[in-house]
């Protein structure tokens, strides 16, 4: 499998940040044989090759021409791309469908709810499962990044920062502590999501 790249494009509202993340996922093999199929086995990686906090006051539009603008860059021009369609991302959605003609794109809402599952193109993701994978993924040490990334110190201090929040009807919230963001989180999971999928 050759190397692929996703993005992920979390879309904040006034007092929150529009964040978007990009990472490659590449088959790293072993030198190991499957006992069946005599195949070398293989474990995915995740290199997280672009990380970008949008400044507050960018409107949608011109965030969806960002996002448009990286089909330029060479080797993302099949760029996958998951789009936080809760809330207002429904309609830079769908500018980026029907102006920019972006069509490796999946809109995903993201819930409270237990199980993700898909409705007429839309997936409804629970946050936990978004926040599982990356846990799983930076754990099982498949996820790399340079420490030169824009971005790379608050998008490591949102990954520290993250917490459950219990209620005592039994349901978790997932967010950061304190005053804290998580939209580069967000983007990063994003994307970790439309890579696994």
């Amino acid at each position: 499998m050759k190397p692929a790249f996703f993005a992920g494009l979390d879309l904040g509202q006034a007092q929150d940040h529009s964040a978007l993340a990009i990472i490659e996922r590449k088959l790293l093999f072993t030198p190991h044989r499957d006992p069946v199929t005599y195949q070398y086995i293989s474990t995915p990686t995740f290199d997280l090759r672009h990380i970008e906090r949008i400044p507050l006051g960018v409107d949608y539009t011109a965030v969806a021409e960002r996002v448009a603008q990286l089909r330029d860059v060479p080797g993302l021009h099949e760029l996958k791309l998951a789009v936080d369609a809760t809330g207002v991302g429904k309609p830079v959605v769908d500018f980026l469908r029907t102006k920019m003609g972006y069509a490796n794109l999946v809109p995903v809402v993201i819930t409270a709810g237990h199980h993700a599952h898909s409705d007429n193109g839309t997936w409804y993701v629970p946050k936990k499962d978004l926040v599982t994978a990356c846990t799983l993924t930076i754990e099982r040490a498949q996820f790399r990044y340079s420490a030169d990334l824009l971005h790379c110190h608050e998008f490591e201090s949102e990954l520290a920062n993250l917490r459950e929040f219990p209620s005592s009807s039994g349901h978790v919230r997932y967010g950061p502590a304190g005053d804290g963001h998580d939209d580069l989180f967000m983007a990063f999971a994003l994307a970790l999501w439309r890579a696994h999928r």
